[in-house]
């Protein structure tokens, strides 16, 4: 045995046997048989630490780092092991390297992160992280803006532990950091720490332009989080902001899974989409429309520029969810590691196309003056005509100029999810517009099925049927709202009036000779109660469990009566008939 002898005897039977204890350098061997006599010694073999490789400025140690490996960062002259993804079972950075991860590169480690030194992660880099451990030392992490101007907001989370709001954007005026307590906004004292999964609306430093937008970079100090982490405590039926906490994107899925028995099924983002203009009145700037973008699992609605949000939320961002009306006391908002995605899962951009493997279709609703919203329509499996908070988002109806929805029952829908798509379905369409004038409806994008299917916006109105997908439809209109004028459908046959109104609510209740008969075109009926104008309970049954039902020989004089139905996903509708 060369190099460092080892005299302790190794005894076995076999055809292989395990030395272990060798310190690291170059040994041959030797085996002796039963009889005393010993082989030839064997070629150099040489024995090394397989657990860890050191990058000294030009290469690996120990070869390529892989997730059995301690990656150990000694030197990054002249170059740096930082400019692709790498995977290590733990990194640490030795004192005095300033090492830098470049932009839209992913360092995934199994245990913790050390940083003796300085590691410097680029705008659209990400840090994920296995293990539930705990991390040493800081990280600088940076994260830039949209282009915003003097007054305009950006919804921040820190991604490393609580560094101070002032830290993030030092320029902003003292009384321009905010969070929402779940009743309202709260100014927030500029040397308060951000707490972890939190959001922050800083407005842009005050040294910014009023009407010129530039982009602004911010860098978060402090230990990287990592691990099962706790939002704030949140109260049944508010709204919060809820903030990433990791250096990495999260998927919004896996969020609200894990949250489902606090979290409704949508979340907004702030789309940095429109600016604040002055109001005369008020001598302030203000946002003149609610700018937001929402998600679910049946999409997100876009921006103009045809910009939609995707299924993550990146690093240093924070969105606002509900809390739902019958989540626990003292619930919280909670994150873990099996959240986080890398670049290739989006952390590259605040906002992503979506995803490209369902049967959806956006439309827009826009004029030539900028008045612009946007409705999504879906198609899946494993959804129900009826409502469902991660399938639907009823619009919140904020927009100062303009609302546009698909409408179900009683519910107008900025999102809408519904069963597996036929083309005998149709979809009532509502706007609102606050100045009369030439408007247009326009499919923005299209998936899945609906690419062979062609798509009819029928205008009861005009008496017209027009094809989306041949170009968009353009029309005028008075102000106000109206919930009866339009309808889209996939085949190109005109609808009366008896079908319209059953589409817009998928209830009809009608009254002939006496009988009063009741339809359901979504779902099954559950519940029926017919009542007098003064409350007087005349018929009630329950249990139905079909779509039509006949009340007949009701015991009442000739009056106006309500019909109230509940169906089977738990929609009520109100009737009024003349009995």
């Amino acid at each position: 045995i060369s190099s460092t002898p080892v005299t302790t005897p190794r005894t076995g039977t076999g055809t292989s046997a395990t030395i272990s204890g060798l310190a690291m350098g170059d040994y041959t061997f030797v085996v002796t048989n039963e009889g005393g006599c010993p082989s030839s010694a064997t070629g150099t073999v040489t024995i090394s630490d397989a657990s860890s490789t050191t990058w000294d400025g030009n290469g690996w140690s120990h070869g390529t780092p892989d997730a059995t490996k301690n990656i150990i960062i000694d030197s990054v002259t002249p170059d740096s092991p930082f400019t692709a993804d790498l995977v290590g079972c733990a990194l640490t950075i030795k004192t005095g390297v300033v090492a830098t991860v470049s932009s839209e590169v992913t360092l995934t480690i199994t245990n913790a992160v050390t940083t003796n030194g300085q590691l410097i992660f680029e705008d659209k880099s990400s840090l994920i992280q296995i293990n539930n451990v705990q991390n040493t030392g800081s990280i600088s992490y940076k994260r830039i803006t949209p282009p915003v101007r003097r007054y305009d907001f950006t919804y921040w989370s820190s991604p490393v532990f609580e560094p101070t709001l002032e830290s993030v954007s030092p320029l902003t005026l003292i009384d321009k950091y905010h969070s929402y307590t779940g009743t309202g906004w709260f100014y927030e004292n500029k040397i308060n720490k951000m707490k972890t999964g939190k959001g922050y609306a800083i407005r842009a430093p005050q040294t910014y332009d009023i009407t010129n937008a530039v982009a602004y970079p911010a860098t978060f100090v402090g230990v990287p989080n990592n691990g099962d982490l706790d939002g704030e405590s949140v109260a049944a039926g508010n709204y919060y902001l809820a903030g990433n906490p990791y250096p990495s994107a999260i998927n919004i899925g896996k969020f609200l899974q894990d949250n489902s028995n606090v979290l409704e099924g949508t979340i907004e983002f702030w789309s940095h989409n429109q600016y604040p203009v002055f109001n005369v009145a008020t001598g302030k700037y203000e946002y003149q429309s609610t700018d937001y973008l929402a998600y679910n699992t049946s999409g997100g609605i876009g921006t103009p520029g045809g910009t939609y949000p995707d299924a993550v939320i990146t690093s240093g961002q924070s969105v606002l969810v509900k809390v739902r009306d019958n989540a626990p006391v003292g619930s919280k908002i909670i994150f873990n590691n099996d959240m986080r995605i890398g670049v290739g899962g989006k952390n590259n951009q605040f906002f992503k196309p979506g995803m490209a493997d369902k049967t959806r279709m956006w439309l827009n609703f826009a004029n030539d003056n900028g008045v612009f919203k946007q409705t999504l329509l879906g198609y899946f499996d494993e959804a129900t005509n009826g409502y469902e908070d991660n399938y639907d988002a009823i619009t919140s109806d904020q927009n100062a100029y303009a609302d546009f929805y698909t409408i179900n029952g009683e519910d107008h829908f900025t999102i809408q999810g519904k069963a597996s798509f036929e083309d005998k379905d149709v979809v009532p369409l509502g706007y609102r517009a606050k100045m009369e004038g030439s408007y247009t409806i326009k499919a923005a994008r299209i998936e899945g099925l609906l690419l062979s299917n062609d798509i009819y916006l029928e205008d009861k109105t005009l008496n017209k049927i027009h094809n989306l997908k041949e170009e968009p439809y353009t029309f005028t209109t008075k102000a106000g709202a109206f919930n009866e004028r339009f309808i889209i459908k996939y085949t190109n046959k005109t609808l009366g009036i008896d079908d319209f109104e059953k589409t817009q609510n998928g209830v009809i209740v009608s009254i002939k000779e006496k009988v009063i008969k009741i339809e359901s075109s979504l779902q099954n009926i559950k519940d029926v109660v017919v009542y007098d104008v003064s409350g007087k309970l005349l018929y009630q049954k329950n249990k139905v469990d079909g779509t039509l039902l006949a009340i007949e020989k009701l015991q009442s004089s000739n009056q106006v009566l309500l019909v109230k139905v509940i169906l089977d996903n738990g929609y009520e509708t109100t009737k009024k008939i003349i009995f």
